[in-house]
């Protein structure tokens, strides 16, 4: 749930201005339409396919980009998709114990909802699905930090459920997510230069500071 603090900080950051109001074709990185963009749409036969070819754009290593296709593809190996293969599971979730299927896991659970309200206060972007991450993906060069830093939460947030799973680790606090996402930016800044600058650069600085202190999970 966004709090009034974070509404009053969109709020400051929205400057007016005499000009007219512009229509915007998002699956465009130059925001405006064209009949390509729209062959795209029409011939993968719905929004969500045309997300996909851009996740071979994205500025990220090669195994987290196979990991956001299978996402996209609802292919990765939670709880509902185990049971779909007939392997037998719990299919409680590891951090809240509700049922775990993809949405549940990286966008619904209270873990998840944490995660995603940091991003909110750096970017004042509100993720609360697949498709609010996807849509960025298009416009990677617009969305450039965005796309970064969503992709290493997805990531860390997948392998510490992982850990939980197949290591029999013991969940603790958010800071085994954040360590993890904190692990991936620093190292993505070697290989990627975009990394040390913008917004990335602060949402790195702001990690930081979040390992130095205790940190508590905000009300259900």
């Amino acid at each position: 749930m966004i709090q009034w603090h974070e509404l009053l900080v969109v709020a400051r950051s929205i400057n007016f201005s005499d000009q007219e109001d512009q229509l915007i074709w998002q699956y465009e990185s130059k925001v405006v339409y064209s009949s390509s963009s729209m062959y795209s749409i029409i011939n993968f036969r719905g929004v969500k396919k045309i997300f996909l070819p851009a996740v071979w754009k994205l500025k990220i290593p090669p195994r987290v980009q196979i990991f956001l296709w299978l996402l996209s593809q609802n292919k990765i190996m939670t709880r509902d998709n185990l049971r779909a293969r007939g392997i037998p599971k719990p299919l409680e979730c590891e951090f809240c114990k509700e049922v775990e299927f993809v949405h549940h896991l990286m966008f619904d659970c209270i873990i998840a909802r944490s995660l995603w309200s940091d991003v909110f206060k750096i970017f004042h972007i509100q993720v609360s699905d697949y498709e609010s991450v996807a849509c960025k993906w298009l416009c990677n060069k617009k969305f450039l930090h965005f796309n970064i830093v969503t992709s290493a939460m997805l990531w860390g947030l997948w392998n510490v459920r992982n850990c939980l799973v197949f290591n029999r680790s013991s969940w603790i606090n958010m800071k085994q997510v954040w360590n993890l996402v904190f692990s991936y930016l620093r190292n993505w800044k070697v290989a990627f230069q975009e990394i040390g600058e913008g917004e990335s650069a602060r949402f790195i600085t702001r990690l930081l500071q979040k390992l130095k202190r205790p940190l508590r999970l905000p009300p259900c």
